[in-house]
């Protein structure tokens, strides 16, 4: 019982460090993740403002998998759903590359402008979206097992430190009651080493 707390200690020295280090490292990938989903999808919005394009100017059919919106002459519909546009921002107001909030939900817009006619392509943000769900997991999962690992090392490595220092208590009692003769415990190359050459130092000048 009386090691707990040296060991303890000596835990939380190693995993708090790891633990606060593990916390940054999950935020700052997830953070960079996203940047880079980010970046994806407004290259595929993109493609898609280019499709509509293409599109007008062949005068051939929109595919209905893109969501987007055309303004001709101030006025907007909907492309690839049904349903006013009325409860969105005005699209005026966005920039190329933008980000929108259509009731409590974050969209990435991208907006082309052809012959008067703004092409406004629509798609989920990448953190509203469950497709990174899977990776965010995946990185909390990691850092999890990294913690037990770091954990079940470090109580292993506590316990062999600390054995020879409780074994030198023992050793030190005993001198304390007039044994004279008492067996030292192996010496490490390290300052519990130098410790258990100074108990024996003490030993040799009390014989």
């Amino acid at each position: 019982m009386k090691r707990r707390p040296l060991i303890r200690k000596f835990l939380y020295a190693v995993i708090g460090p790891l633990l606060v280090m593990g916390v940054l490292s999950f935020v700052l990938t997830a953070f960079l993740v996203n940047r880079f989903a980010e970046g994806e999808r407004y290259d595929q919005l993109a493609r898609e403002a280019n499709i509509i394009k293409q599109a007008i100017e062949a005068d051939t059919p929109i595919p209905r998998d893109i969501q987007g919106f055309l303004t001709t002459d101030g006025l907007t519909q909907r492309i690839g759903a049904r349903g006013p546009a009325g409860r969105l921002p005005l699209l005026d107001d966005l920039k190329k590359e933008d980000v929108i909030e259509v009731q409590d939900e974050r969209l990435l817009t991208y907006q082309l402008t052809v012959d008067g006619t703004r092409i406004t392509t629509v798609r989920q943000a990448p953190l509203a979206s469950s497709a990174l769900d899977g990776v965010y997991i995946a990185i909390g999962l990691a850092l999890l097992v990294t913690l037990l690992l770091a954990s079940l090392l470090a109580y292993y490595m506590g316990r062999h430190l600390t054995r020879p220092i409780v074994t030198l208590r023992s050793v030190a009692q005993k001198i304390g009651a007039g044994e004279t003769d008492v067996v030292l415990p192996a010496r490490p190359k390290d300052e519990v080493g130098e410790l258990i050459d100074a108990v024996d130092e003490m030993q040799t000048q009390l014989k």
